[in-house]
C-alpha cells in the first residue's frame, strides 16, 4: 500500500491538487509565510496561492517561483488554476 499525503491548504483546507495549485516557491518566500522551513513529512506545509499571498501580504510574482518542473507551464501535463497561471506569468 502506497502512502497518502495531505494536499490540503493548512489555512483554508482547499485541496491544492484538485484546485490545480501545486507549485514551489523560493525558500525566502516560504520562510516569510511559515517563519521557518520544515523538510519533514510531505504535506506538513501546504498553502494554496491565496493563503500564501495573505500570509506574505502581497500577490506572488513569477520571480517568487523556483525553476522546478512543477512550475513549468510548457509541460503538456501541467494544468494550473487561472490564479496560479497569472502569478507564474505575471499576466495582468
Amino acid at each position: 500500500m502506497s502512502p497518502t499525503y495531505n494536499t490540503r491548504c493548512a489555512d483554508c483546507g482547499l485541496d491544492t491538487i484538485k484546485a490545480r495549485e501545486w507549485y514551489m516557491v523560493e525558500d525566502a518566500i516560504w520562510e516569510q509565510a511559515w517563519g521557518h522551513i520544515s523538510r519533514g513529512t510531505p504535506g506538513e506545509q501546504i498553502l494554496c496561492v491565496g493563503c500564501l499571498e495573505r500570509r506574505i501580504g502581497r500577490e506572488l510574482t513569477s520571480a517568487d517561483f523556483t525553476d522546478a518542473s512543477v512550475n513549468d507551464l510548457d509541460r503538456d501535463d501541467n494544468f494550473v488554476s487561472d490564479r496560479l497561471f497569472f502569478r507564474l506569468t505575471d499576466w495582468c
